[in-house]
């Protein structure tokens, strides 16, 4: 899929502010953040899609440029999912080591 190059440039844009406003890279100098950047892929997901699971070791980090995520936690003794909270366009999860 072919994506226009100013459509390309907004996402960049949006994204070097998303990670300039992310706790874990809020330190790094703009030429770093651009760097980062770079190497990062943005992806669209279909509601409802799957994507961490608890207890699973990950190895992704993820950032919602838009758009929202429900974190829900599974109790296997009782078989319920449980909503903990809803994550907003801006915020990040994932692994971070």
């Amino acid at each position: 899929m072919n994506i226009p190059f100013k459509l390309l440039q907004m996402r960049m844009d949006r994204l070097l502010e998303l990670l300039g406003e992310t706790e874990v890279f809020s330190s790094l100098e703009n030429a770093e953040l651009v760097q980062l950047a770079r190497s990062m892929e943005f992806r669209e997901f279909a509601p409802g899609k799957v994507l961490v699971q608890q207890h699973e070791m990950g190895e992704e980090f993820f950032i919602l440029v838009e758009g929202s995520a429900q974190v829900v936690m599974q109790s296997e003794l009782l078989r319920t999912e449980r909503h903990v909270l809803t994550l907003q366009s801006g915020q990040s999860f994932g692994e971070t080591s």
